[in-house]
């Protein structure tokens, strides 16, 4: 029998994500007549599609023997696999000119596509309780069924999803943004800090217990050797500048992968429930107060932010931190950048850390790792990369000492989801909508939601278990989130459950491709979206300076929008 781990709430990651709409039918391939078939989208970007393909054939092999339409046994699962055509702005004002039922979309506005009622309900989906206790299709494995898709989803999402009772959409999934350290030349050059906070042990003293007891304070755990504190990562920076270059990422002004690194400092200081006010504007902070859609904006001076912009102005101030190409105007893509962190250890100076979305591994199979010698030490999964707890912050100069304790993983990508059309071409719609939905529970049973994360590297926003057979499926990165994650780490997805953050999106002060409502800071003429482009435009900027600018910037771009008076 499967040692199951911890139940994992959600098991995330996207810069892009995947699966979206398709054109007329997924092709010109000739149809089988004896066949019924299921027009799907499948939006291809970051994800790829290789988690897409694995579950058209799990799917297809399941319903072999099925009887969908007089004379036809068995279902094809047609897709078409787009990018630009598939995004969601594009969607809403094509679907209805479009053969395909179900869609996969990573992100859009599932308010503006329900108002014009694209969507078509699927209540049903989300409410029959035909999942066992386990999560397993109840009719499989002979249990009492328990569980609806409805009762294992994280919290939140049927603030966002649930109108009237209804929902016309399945939540997707969750990428999870953070910095990635390589663990193979952490062991190599013994970067990992002792037990009397120095730095010089390797993975065997890690294992063997000689080595701090790592963020989390308690030892036998995943971040065990890595910095307890932001004075210790400025230490773990200064010895990796004598040998390395610390950290690459894309370069201004596409530094989504910086905002979300400033999401997770953020999260990381205030906690779960303190953090999580900033999505729903409902509650109360532990230092500020009661919380609601009318003083929201007391929490621009949570001190959590000053912390994030802290970390960013000491990585700044010495442009030995990072790449060349990390800089503003340096040229980094989001895939030069992965191609410049991977390809390091084998040209030029060697890069220790990275900032980015969970699904980077995949995003960089193709064109990277399938391309890198020897593929058995170089190749896709074979490197040992790891996920970096967020350290704490006690004696930073000009931050209160962090008093939470409980490690977050704030998640990208919330409003992504699995919907079906109720505008299309298919001239076979009746037939394909209800094979549609058990395509959409297929995929939300167990193995479905595990083989997920293994082949994107992101997680599902569910509650569902990995067994350790299962984890070592995963790449080693993937394997060191779901650990943080049994742990006692909690995802945090970026949901806009407060009423007003789903009415004034757009450059309004809450769109989070842009960082609304996270840092951004007007200068001038100038606007910085992530600390890092503010400090390195500006270096004789302060920390308060930057924390007063920020606070200024979105209180003015919510007053302008009217969403603040």
């Amino acid at each position: 029998m499967m040692k199951k781990t911890k139940n994992i709430g959600a098991i995330l990651l996207a810069s892009a994500t995947l699966l979206g709409t398709a054109a007329c039918g997924g092709g010109s391939e000739k149809e089988d007549p004896t066949k019924t078939y299921l027009d799907v989208g499948v939006f291809n970007a970051g994800l790829g599609t290789a988690y897409f393909d694995e579950l058209k054939k799990d799917f297809e092999a399941y319903y072999a023997d099925a009887h969908f339409e007089e004379g036809k046994t068995g279902v094809v699962v047609r897709p078409l696999k787009k990018n630009t055509e598939f995004s969601p702005q594009n969607l809403k004002n094509s679907m209805k000119n479009l053969d395909q039922v179900l869609y996969i979309l990573d992100q859009g506005s599932y308010e503006e596509f329900t108002e014009n009622k694209l969507f078509a309900d699927v209540t049903d989906v989300m409410t029959e309780k035909y999942l066992d206790e386990d999560g397993n299709i109840a009719a499989d494995t002979n249990k009492e069924a328990t569980q609806s898709v409805e009762d294992t989803m994280l919290e939140g999402y049927s603030d966002v999803f649930k109108k009237e009772g209804k929902y016309y959409a399945v939540p997707y999934m969750l990428s999870i943004p953070g910095i990635i350290y390589d663990a193979d030349l952490f062991d190599e050059s013994a970067l990992y800090f002792r037990k009397d906070g120095s730095i010089g042990a390797n993975a065997a003293a890690v294992s063997a217990g000689d080595c701090s007891a790592g963020p989390d304070g308690k030892r036998g755990t995943s971040d065990d050797g890595l910095p307890d504190t932001w004075n210790d990562f400025l230490t773990l920076l200064e010895r990796l500048r004598m040998n390395y270059t610390p950290f690459t990422w894309a370069e201004s002004p596409s530094t989504y992968q910086i905002s979300r690194v400033f999401n997770a400092i953020w999260a990381n200081y205030e906690g779960y429930d303190n953090f999580m006010l900033n999505y729903s504007f409902k509650g109360t902070d532990g230092n500020l107060g009661s919380i609601n859609e009318n003083n929201f904006t007391k929490l621009l001076n949570q001190e959590g932010r000053k912390a994030a912009i802290k970390a960013f102005y000491d990585i700044t101030k010495n442009q030995e931190n990072y790449s060349a190409k990390a800089r503003p105007g340096g040229g980094n893509t989001h895939t030069g950048a992965q191609r410049e962190y991977i390809q390091s250890k084998r040209f030029g100076k060697r890069i220790a850390m990275f900032a980015e979305n969970s699904y980077w591994e995949q995003e960089a199979r193709e064109d990277v790792f399938n391309k890198e010698t020897p593929q058995n030490v170089n190749g896709y999964g074979k490197r040992n990369f790891r996920y970096l707890p967020i350290p704490r912050f006690e004696n930073v100069d000009g931050i209160k000492d962090q008093t939470n304790t409980q490690r977050v993983l704030p998640a990208a990508y919330a409003e992504s989801y699995i919907c079906l059309s109720a505008q299309n071409t298919n001239k076979n719609a009746e037939v394909q909508t209800k094979v549609a939905k058990l395509f959409i529970k297929f995929m939300q049973q167990r193995s479905q939601l595990v083989k997920y994360t293994a082949n994107t590297g992101c997680i599902r926003p569910y509650n569902y278990t990995v067994t350790a057979e299962e984890k070592a499926t995963c790449t080693p990165y993937t394997q060191s989130i779901l650990t943080f994650i049994e742990e006692g780490a909690k995802v945090a997805p970026n949901l806009a459950i407060a009423t007003k953050r789903r009415l004034y999106t757009g450059e309004t002060g809450f769109n989070e491709s842009n960082n609304g409502f996270a840092f951004v800071a007007k200068v001038g003429n100038a606007t910085a979206k992530e600390p890092f482009t503010y400090f390195f435009n500006q270096p004789d900027k302060t920390v308060d300076d930057a924390f007063a600018d920020m606070k200024t910037t979105i209180t003015d771009i919510l007053k302008s929008a009217g969403a603040i008076s």
